[in-house]
């Protein structure tokens, strides 16, 4: 259970994962806006990999900034699933995301796909592909803001579930979404985009690590995710680290961070 407080107004993501797939709880300010399984579709070089099966928490930590969870499903012995759930503590936010990780180059297409519940429509906006699932703003941060910009994947409602889609060429793809539901940020102007990842002065391709800014209101979130290890530092958004999971508000061209999660804390077993 990933709590931000007490009481029925507290914002709080249950998650299950005793059976062959995970299940999810999720309220905001005492709102339900998710329940039942969240699923995914997998294809890897034409053909499906099953996305059921052993669920394992791989990394949990919960401090005064917000709760985490990492959980990891090995689809087979060339390809696992990363899967992580952050809520704020105090900014009335969340962060859903799957980095797939392949052991060989490869055409990686996915599907997350978050069940909404009846009572939370979902609207999408005309003009960007955020979107609007109850009290929450969604922002499918790995796809481009604006839809008139051509991508394989999209960010759609479909049978009463949100699906958010990428594709990537490479060994490795990271879906993030963000939920928003702060009062002051409900009508504020949002923009988001991918981030240069840097290392020894190369720039690193998204199957290696991701970086993506997300600005709603004053706010703004850097979300970074490595999906190969390296002894090296790399650098995005004018920051340095070595970590595998940065999660952190940017005030200032300053990090505050709410997670930081070093490669040795995540077992890859």
């Amino acid at each position: 259970m990933l709590l931000a407080g007490t009481g029925n107004t507290a914002d709080r993501l249950g998650i299950a994962f005793h059976g062959p797939s995970v299940e999810c709880q999720f309220r905001a300010r005492g709102r339900a806006l998710l329940a039942g399984d969240v699923q995914s579709e997998l294809v890897v070089d034409g053909t499906a990999v099953s996305t059921t099966g052993d669920w394992n928490s791989a990394c949990w930590s919960s401090d005064e900034d917000g709760d985490y969870l990492e959980m990891q499903l090995f689809c087979s012995d060339q390809v696992r699933i990363d899967r992580q759930f952050l809520l704020s503590r105090r900014g009335h936010f969340a962060l859903f995301a799957d980095a797939v990780v392949a052991a060989a180059t490869a055409k990686i297409e996915y599907r997350l796909s978050l069940p909404v519940v009846d009572a939370a429509s979902i609207k999408a906006q005309a003009q960007t592909r955020e979107c609007q699932i109850g009290m929450a703003r969604v922002f499918p941060i790995g796809l481009p803001q604006n839809r008139v910009l051509s991508t394989p994947g999209n960010c759609l409602e479909n049978s009463g579930c949100l699906d958010v889609t990428q594709v990537a060429l490479g060994r490795g793809l990271y879906l993030p979404v963000v939920f928003d539901w702060h009062p002051r940020r409900r009508r504020a102007a949002a923009d988001w985009r991918s981030l240069t990842v840097a290392e020894l002065g190369r720039v690193v391709s998204p199957e290696e690590a991701a970086g993506h800014r997300l600005r709603v209101g004053k706010q703004q979130l850097l979300i970074y995710r490595s999906l190969r290890e390296t002894p090296e530092a790399r650098s995005v958004l004018g920051q340095h680290m070595r970590y595998e999971t940065v999660v952190g508000s940017i005030d200032a061209g300053m990090l505050e961070p709410i997670i930081m999660v070093e490669n040795d804390q995540v077992r890859h077993e």
